[in-house]
């Protein structure tokens, strides 16, 4: 049975999670009256997945096309993006397509913001196949590209009309792809749920559960906070820090394993404000468990300057998102000089 989480933005959508999501993706693009549908993935992911959906696409009168990147981080910039747009451009796309993800984070935020941006906005699907991208960029909206200067420094809110979960597909994963998503699983517990903290810690849960969880989390921010100014931002715990961690390695650190590190640094940090201490060494064992608990290759020096690039920087400072027990974070606003003294704390 479909588990199902209904988006009522000014678009609304459904995000369907089960073993059979992948089914509901005709009805959804015939109710859109799509001509044309381009799907766009990476070459591991299309190997695996780009068959069986053309099979179910070709339950429909459309034009199926497909365009495949490199996987990895690179292929999330400006040369991709624009080589992307010009090829649907050269397969007659209009207003009246759309393109459809499938693949991960760097697949889907590739494709959203081209959909966003292509003839000032066209439809666009996520069909999330890693773990990471399903509990993370496929719902709420935020798409980009990176610049030389950091990541996400290009980028629109762009909501899909769909978003469709197999979790049968995290099966194929790399074990570092299907590790690193639990950072940002981890973190999902840590802001809102120590339940499901708890229940990671016993191994008492599923894969359906454990995604639907956490994409309910991420609505509830998302409804109240579309556009990442208040409540949302709380979904940022670990990504301040984790951001400058990712840059400074040159996006050697996958992001998972950074946020992981982010959010070590700053509960750290938080233990001289309040933060328990039992909670940072459960936080930590979790960590530990997934793989996820290794230390920070880099200085106080070399994250500062690589978070100063972070796109959520305001004039002067950034808002730090601080743990006050497991569930429960605040947003912090800090001057530049306070980050500094949380990220020498954390890395003390």
């Amino acid at each position: 049975m479909l588990k199902k989480l209904y988006m009522p933005l000014d678009r609304p959508y459904k995000a369907y999670i089960g073993k059979k999501a992948w089914e509901e993706i005709p009805a959804l693009i015939k109710s859109l009256g799509w001509d044309k549908v381009c799907i766009v993935s990476d070459r591991q992911v299309a190997s695996l997945y780009l068959s069986p959906l053309q099979e179910v696409l070709a339950q429909g009168d459309w034009e199926v096309h497909h365009h495949i990147i490199e996987g990895g981080e690179a292929s999330k910039d400006l040369a991709h993006y624009l080589g992307l747009v010009q090829d649907l451009l050269e397969k007659g796309f209009s207003r009246q397509d759309g393109v459809l993800a499938l693949g991960g984070g760097v697949v889907g935020d590739l494709t959203g913001f081209a959909a966003a941006s292509f003839m000032r906005g066209i439809d666009f699907i996520q069909v999330p196949t890693s773990l990471l991208g399903a509990v993370d960029a496929s719902l709420g909206g935020k798409t980009g590209i990176n610049l030389d200067q950091g990541k996400n420094l290009l980028g629109a809110f762009h909501q899909p009309r769909g978003v469709f979960i197999q979790p049968q597909v995290f099966q194929t994963l790399a074990p570092e792809s299907y590790q690193e998503a639990f950072g940002e699983i981890i973190k999902y517990a840590m802001i809102a749920d120590e339940d499901l903290f708890s229940q990671l810690e016993a191994g008492t849960w599923t894969m359906e559960d454990l995604v639907f969880r956490c994409l309910s989390i991420k609505k509830d921010r998302v409804l109240e906070d579309e556009k990442d100014q208040g409540i949302r931002k709380t979904l940022n715990f670990g990504h301040s820090f984790g951001h400058g961690i990712e840059k400074a390695s040159g996006y050697q650190v996958s992001h998972g394993q950074a946020v992981a590190m982010g959010m070590v640094l700053v509960a750290r940090a938080a233990l001289e404000e309040g933060f328990p201490e039992e909670d940072f060494h459960r936080m930590r064992a979790l960590l530990d468990h997934f793989g996820l608990n290794r230390p920070c290759p880099f200085g106080e020096e070399e994250i500062f300057r690589a978070l100063l690039a972070d796109k959520k920087r305001r004039p002067g400072g950034l808002d730090l998102v601080v743990p006050k027990k497991i569930g429960q974070v605040e947003i912090r606003p800090m001057d530049l000089e306070e980050v500094r003294v949380w990220l020498k704390r954390g890395l003390s």
